[in-house]
């Protein structure tokens, strides 16, 4: 049957549909996602996209049915940072008025690909050297612009989430980066500390990679 679940039917709320998909997944006993495609009767890159859903923001459902952007478009969207995303939105408009839509979507990544290869580098970064930059900004009461008492608390759980293989999200990785690039501007060298240098040495080049292309990087 295509289209079981009417999940590529866009007059349905994204969120209905999403919602309809991980009641139906929750009741299947496999993931693998060819099979799941067959089952729905729809191909794997459309099971791709409502598989990667649970990754937006709760604001970003309603925004996605305003825009209009099919499920092809949905494809390219649901893979860029929410910073690239958010640009997608905004210029929707101009994108769907475009002779090759999937064509400009690509070039909007290429366009903003310091965001994406920043928020990739964050991602690399060991649970550990986390939990040590969290330590070692208890240990010597560090505040300064947008690292704060709070961000000492968020690095400690996602070096746990981290070590517990679960992903860092997109509100904390917004968090990280600006604690980055204050860091990096004023000179404080948190994030490039003698311990990280010396005991998480992989994750320390990570950094300097990212100080490569934070001034580039903008924040809400």
């Amino acid at each position: 049957m295509k289209d079981k679940l009417k999940l590529l039917d866009s007059s349905i709320p994204l969120q209905e549909r999403y919602d309809a998909f991980l009641l139906w997944q929750s009741s299947i006993n496999h993931v693998v996602i060819e099979f799941m495609a067959q089952e729905l009767g729809l191909n794997v890159s459309e099971v791709a996209v409502f598989n990667e859903l649970g990754e937006l923001e709760e604001d970003e459902f309603d925004i996605i049915d305003k825009t209009k952007f099919d499920i092809g478009l949905l494809f390219i969207v649901v893979r860029a940072p929410e910073k690239v995303r958010r640009i997608m939105y905004d210029r929707s408009e101009e994108i769907l008025k475009s002779s090759q839509p999937l064509t400009f979507l690509k070039e909007i990544v290429d366009e903003h690909s310091d965001y994406t290869e920043i928020e990739e580098l964050v991602k690399q970064i060991s649970g550990d050297c986390w939990k040590s930059i969290a330590s070692y900004l208890r240990q010597r009461n560090i505040i300064s612009g947008t690292i704060t008492k709070n961000i000492r608390r968020m690095l400690m759980q996602v070096g746990n989430n981290i070590n517990d293989a679960k992903k860092i999200s997109e509100g904390q990785l917004g968090w990280i980066i600006r604690a980055i690039q204050h860091d990096h501007a004023d000179s404080i060298g948190i994030f490039t500390n003698d311990t990280v240098k010396a005991d998480f040495n992989d994750d320390y080049i990570i950094v300097t990679r990212i100080h490569e292309h934070i001034e580039r990087y903008e924040t809400d």
